[in-house]
């Protein structure tokens, strides 16, 4: 399972069509993938072991009031698809 990683950004509502019940199994089946995936991740210095490190964006956010913290592994992000199961870059 893969999707290409999303070219723009919004935080604009749309309107929302019904899912169908296999789109809401595939759904929670992802959910549940990336759930698994990102359990480690608690845990930052296990992110930070696997390449994962703030970006200069995001910690540019924070000092204008963001909370919490956001990792990206670069080498990753850099493939251009996302796969909720990979383990390492």
């Amino acid at each position: 399972m893969w999707a290409l990683a999303q070219d723009g950004h919004s935080h604009t509502a749309t309107p929302q069509q019904e899912l169908t019940p296999e789109q809401k199994s595939h759904a929670s089946a992802l959910i549940k993938i990336v759930r698994e995936s990102t359990e480690r991740f608690k845990n930052v210095s296990v992110a930070e072991a696997e390449g994962y490190a703030l970006s200069i964006r995001l910690r540019q956010r924070a000092r204008l009031g963001g909370n919490g913290a956001s990792l990206v592994n670069g080498a990753l992000v850099n493939r251009g698809e996302l796969d909720p199961r990979v383990r390492r870059s």
